[in-house]
């Protein structure tokens, strides 16, 4: 049975600030006393939940890792409870802060790096580790391999992603299963509603990060990574379409379908790369009801539990 988690980023900011000013975990360690462990992977651990996970320092951001959950619900329910938990046990430390729903932030660079110590390195740093994605969106000229290099230390906003991890002993690769989960969960996830607002910040991520098939196999089966944030604060009725969608993704890996996917989706890439990446509501709708769920439905994938949160994708 397939379990679900994720590893979302937030900005913490002050209580009194109408912006997304970026108070990184390394501030909060050591201009404002905010006591930490060092967990088995060398991260430095701010808060431990006992039902729901822990916060740890990623750079300039603070980073969730949530326990699995039998369901993106409940994995929903449970960056939410941490996050209200945190903010709650900042107040004992007398830590005015809370955490900016937003997927990005500005980043104070004069403050929070230079003349700072080494533990503020990771603040002008992106990425701890490399993405890979499929060698096949570089053939044909959609992604390159380091698409924006920028120096970071000059950099002042900062972006917050909402990675969605699936539990399964399926044999993900990263050859055509990023893929399936492009046109499987990148498409709903580009198909969410957005306000203006939140579609311009999630438009200024996807400058540098974000990008379809962006993705990395884990021992406990595989992390979808283009998606911010901003998932984590949607219904029950978009939650439950977002775990849909990577139920069908995992079923075509599991099942061995994902090169026979490949050739059947492969003329309609460019056009889920361009929806994806611009955020094309109605565009990723079509290819999602046009391309995904014929596949699926002509393989017999869908079970009937399924086929509401498939199709009836019109209003989310």
């Amino acid at each position: 049975m397939a379990t679900y988690g994720a590893d979302p980023e937030f900005a913490c900011i002050s209580s009194t600030s109408m912006k997304a000013d970026v108070i990184p975990p390394a501030a909060l360690i050591e201009d404002h006393g905010l006591p930490f462990t060092v967990n088995d992977n060398n991260k430095r651990v701010l808060y431990t939940s006992e039902y729901h996970g822990t916060v740890i320092e990623d750079g300039a951001a603070v980073e969730l890792n949530v326990n699995p959950c039998s369901n993106l619900i409940a994995v929903r329910n449970s960056i939410q409870n941490l996050l209200q938990e945190f903010t709650a046990y900042l107040r004992t430390k007398n830590l005015r802060f809370t955490i900016a729903k937003t997927p990005i932030g500005y980043f104070d660079v004069d403050k929070y790096w230079k003349g700072r110590g080494p533990s503020f390195h990771d603040c002008v740093r992106f990425g701890c580790d490399p993405d890979f994605f499929p060698e096949y969106y570089k053939e044909i000229g959609l992604e390159k391999e380091n698409p924006h290099e920028i120096d970071v230390s000059k950099h002042n906003t900062r972006y917050f992603g909402g990675h969605i991890h699936i539990g399964s002993d399926a044999k993900f690769d990263m050859v055509f299963s990023p893929i399936v989960f492009d046109f499987c969960v990148g498409l709903l996830n580009a198909s969410i509603f957005r306000t203006d607002e939140q579609r311009k910040s999630e438009l200024k991520r996807l400058e540098f990060y974000g990008h379809p098939g962006r993705g990395r196999i884990q021992p406990w089966g595989y992390e979808y990574r283009p998606p911010s944030n901003y998932w984590a604060y949607s219904t029950d009725a978009v939650v439950s379409k977002l775990q849909t969608a990577v139920d069908l993704a995992e079923t075509i890996v599991r099942r061995n379908l994902h090169r026979d996917f490949f050739f059947f989706a492969r003329e309609y890439i460019p056009e889920m790369w361009n929806a994806c990446v611009t955020l094309n509501s109605d565009r990723a709708k079509y290819l999602y009801s046009n391309v995904t769920f014929p596949f699926v439905a002509e393989n017999g994938l869908v079970k009937l539990s399924q086929v509401k949160n498939v199709i009836n994708i019109e209003y989310i």
